[in-house]
């Protein structure tokens, strides 16, 4: 799926909470760089602590952003087109907010991953370099099966026709040793194979390769013209192993997709009980109102 492009105000957007992030990371790297023993004895420890105030703060704006990121997910979902836009215009919110939100939760955590939020954490990073994974990877993969299959449709007959009149006895007939080079192709069909079958791919390639150059060099035809031949023969036979190592990938990758998803959930779910137990026992409301003087 194609991104739209994000307005003005969005990007703007992310930008402050870029900085307020870069801010908050600045004026905190002193406590945040302590020894987790030690770090009680920083002048900012009771408030970049998680249950200090501004620690608080970090945990809630990274929780909102997490659930702002599944709006996303929530669209595609569901038919709420009365409600959200098209999924492709939230897929700039959804990597944004899946970006940024983890920045704010590591933040909030200090770094130290204990517990049933330490657990939480974890599973946000996961989700996060799944996420990155997808975007900048997986999502790229159709596209380059696509274009290494375009590749590999070689137009042998020309190859062929290149061959025509080699033989003095067969004037009209191509020479049987590029004929036999051409059929080698036959030997590597655009398909699929499963990641386990790669390396056996990989050494019929070699294979094929070096029956092309020993049945290319009983051809009968200007040298020219057997180096070209040999080279658009090569070329096709490498574009079908690279779409066999794209799709491969892609294919073993979609189980990557569902753990992502499956991950995602579970993990919106640890953080919000976090978040309930946070506020109901632990005085949340008491401390970020202490930091505005109420």
């Amino acid at each position: 799926m194609t991104s739209v492009r994000p307005p003005t105000w969005a990007t703007a957007a992310v930008g402050a909470v870029v900085t307020v992030q870069l801010a908050v990371g600045v004026w905190g790297w002193s406590y945040w760089r302590l020894d987790p023993a030690t770090r009680g004895t920083h002048a900012n420890a009771e408030l970049l602590e998680p249950a200090g105030g501004v620690g608080q703060l970090l945990g809630m704006a990274g929780l909102l952003l997490i659930l702002v990121s599944l709006l996303y997910s929530l669209r595609k979902l569901l038919p709420l087109d009365w409600a959200l836009p098209p999924p492709a215009s939230l897929l700039w919110l959804h990597a944004a907010a899946g970006t940024l939100g983890p920045v704010f939760v590591l933040q909030h955590c200090g770094g130290r991953f204990e517990g049933l939020p330490g657990v939480a954490a974890v599973a946000l990073l996961l989700v996060t370099g799944g996420g990155l994974l997808g975007r900048f990877f997986y999502g790229r993969l159709p596209a380059r099966a696509a274009m290494e299959r375009d590749r590999s449709q070689l137009p042998t007959s020309l190859l062929l026709r290149a061959s025509v009149g080699a033989l003095p006895e067969r004037p009209k007939a191509p020479d049987p040793a590029v004929v036999d080079a051409v059929g080698h192709l036959q030997r590597m069909p655009v398909g699929t194979a499963s990641m386990l079958a790669l390396p056996w791919y990989e050494m019929k390639t070699r294979r094929v390769e070096q029956a092309v150059v020993h049945s290319l060099a009983e051809a009968r035809v200007p040298g020219r013209v057997r180096t070209v031949i040999q080279e658009e023969l090569f070329e096709a036979i490498r574009a079908r192993r690279g779409f066999v190592r794209a799709e491969s990938v892609r294919r073993t990758l979609r189980w990557w997709r569902i753990t992502h998803v499956a991950l995602s959930h579970a993990m919106v779910v640890l953080a919000l009980l976090h978040a309930g137990l946070a506020i109901t026992y632990s005085g949340t409301v008491g401390r970020i109102l202490g930091l505005f003087g109420g």
